[in-house]
């Protein structure tokens, strides 16, 4: 019988049978294996020393799921900091390995930019300026018209107090105004 024959038939590994015979607590055969099982037995019983034998401690599965996440980080941030370091003078002598992680991690990055597009957590850049330009125009509009609707206004009040009631009610309506029109574009409105 083979050597993993007879680890079968005990029920234990290859290699602790064979660490049995370089001990010395069985014999081997001429052949390599062990002859006679029962025999292989008897003495493996009678040259183990049952309070020797060494009880295996189960880790802490948390300890194993702390290195595992450990592992995951530092391969992750391996990945970021090989991606980061990226030199496009090297395409040319990059392995083949290399392109095809450098292009999963371009797609990767598109994808998850497509993703936060669609969540609502990213804008398109000429979007937000194109809203910005519009925003900055009403509100040049409203502030450059101020003078011209207050003026006339203005000029037949006789009273400071009166003057200055006239151009803060003004300046509020058109704050207003503006507000709303800039609540309206930031909703969507074309206006």
């Amino acid at each position: 019988m083979t050597l993993a024959e007879y680890a079968r038939h005990r029920g234990c590994r290859p290699k602790a049978v064979e660490e049995a015979i370089l001990a010395g607590r069985i014999t081997r055969s001429a052949t390599g294996g062990v002859d006679d099982a029962e025999v292989a037995d008897r003495e493996w019983e009678a040259n183990t020393d049952p309070e020797g034998r060494k009880e295996r401690k189960k880790r802490d599965e948390s300890v194993d799921a702390a290195a595992g996440a450990q592992k995951f980080k530092t391969v992750a941030e391996a990945r970021s900091a090989h991606a980061q370091g990226f030199d496009v003078e090297r395409l040319g002598k990059l392995s083949f390995a290399d392109a095809k992680a450098i292009e999963k991690n371009i797609e990767a990055k598109l994808k998850l930019v497509e993703l936060e597009e669609l969540e609502g957590k990213l804008v398109r850049r000429q979007s937000v300026m194109d809203d910005v330009s519009k925003l900055c125009r009403i509100s040049r509009d409203h502030l450059l018209n101020l003078p011209v609707r207050i003026a006339a206004q203005v000029i037949a009040l006789t009273e400071l107090a009166d003057v200055e009631a006239a151009i803060s009610e003004e300046i509020t309506a058109v704050l207003e105004e503006m507000a709303d029109r800039l609540e309206r574009v930031a909703q969507g409105d074309p206006q």
